[in-house]
């Protein structure tokens, strides 16, 4: 058997260039596939739903990749997970969702400014209940409708 390989040797010259040939684009397909991905980031993401006015624990807290974008700037890196521990949850966040700069408020954020979720969600709740509301007369009206 080996010697009819051996006797035929243009075909075999044939079937090694070939394979050399298909190895050789194979790897620069991969390499070109590798330099056209945009740079990633790592930030941090919710490990769970949160909801306005929950403080935030390392456990609720993952690391995820994503593009490099002009997006990412809003985004908080996964270096600064120190910060994000023990602040407030200031918009809801679903789970696996980047955690945005200005959807929690710090740890170390002045005292009058730690309520201010409550107060959100509360008054974000009564414009709710105006919209929604039919309002036929100022005099049915509750009296936080009528300030809105």
């Amino acid at each position: 058997m080996f010697k009819r390989i051996a006797s035929s040797g243009i075909n075999l010259l044939v079937l090694v260039i070939s394979i050399a040939v298909f190895a050789c684009a194979f790897l620069g397909m991969i390499t070109l596939s590798k330099a056209q991905r945009p740079a990633t980031i790592n930030v941090l993401a919710a490990g769970r739903d949160l909801n306005i006015g929950e403080t935030i624990t390392q456990a609720d807290i993952t690391e995820k990749s994503v593009y490099k974008d002009e997006n990412t700037a809003l985004y908080i890196p996964a270096e600064q997970i120190t910060d994000v521990t023990g602040g407030i949850v200031a918009l809801p966040i679903a789970q696996g969702q980047p955690i945005m700069r200005n959807a929690i408020l710090p740890a170390k954020a002045p005292a009058c400014l730690r309520y201010l979720p409550v107060i959100s969600r509360r008054t974000a709740s009564f414009s709710h209940y105006c919209w929604t509301r039919k309002k036929s007369s100022p005099r049915t009206s509750p009296p936080f409708c009528r300030a809105i």
